[in-house]
């Protein structure tokens, strides 16, 4: 219960599974991802406020913080962002049948378990207002424009004829 002896206000949870995105955001890239490239956290925490609602308390937090809410009863949604949260599935399932919303932020083409949930709402991290500030150089066949496109070869063609050592 709160000071003034009404309940809690609702909660809205925030796991950054810093390494899992770093990752996946890597491979996306294909190499290390450069300032350019990197999430801004301030405007991923503007989204989790707007999320969030003038009643709820927006909290970043771990998964041990996430059972502590949800036995309070206070737990109104949960945002898990990662690369690849197929470890979170069943859990966060879980929380949706105790009546939680849930939603994976990540990027697309590593979130298929959260893309495919029927119960598990999906948010692409660069469609995000002000995540980034240039867009991600992603190429996929989903996204491959009517004319095709030209890519950049990640090496020569030379390179093949080298024996590897």
């Amino acid at each position: 219960m709160s000071e003034s002896g009404g309940s809690p206000p609702p909660r809205v949870l925030l796991v950054w599974d810093a390494p899992n995105m770093d990752m996946s955001l890597g491979s996306l890239l294909g190499a290390r991802p450069t300032s350019t490239f990197r999430p801004r956290f301030d405007a991923v925490g503007r989204w989790l406020l707007d999320l969030a609602g003038p009643e709820a308390t927006a909290e970043a937090t771990v998964l041990r913080h996430i059972a502590m809410r949800a036995d309070e009863g206070v737990l109104q949604h949960v945002v898990v962002a990662s690369g690849d949260g197929r470890a979170f599935r069943e859990p966060l399932e879980e929380l949706v049948a105790k009546g939680a919303g849930v939603t994976v932020i990540g990027f697309r083409e590593y979130a298929t378990f959260a893309l495919q949930s029927e119960v598990i709402e999906f948010v692409d991290l660069e469609d995000i207002d002000g995540v980034f500030r240039e867009p991600l150089p992603r190429m996929t066949l989903d996204t491959l424009p009517d004319g095709g496109a030209w890519l950049p070869p990640f090496r020569s063609l030379r390179s093949l004829l080298d024996p590897r050592r």
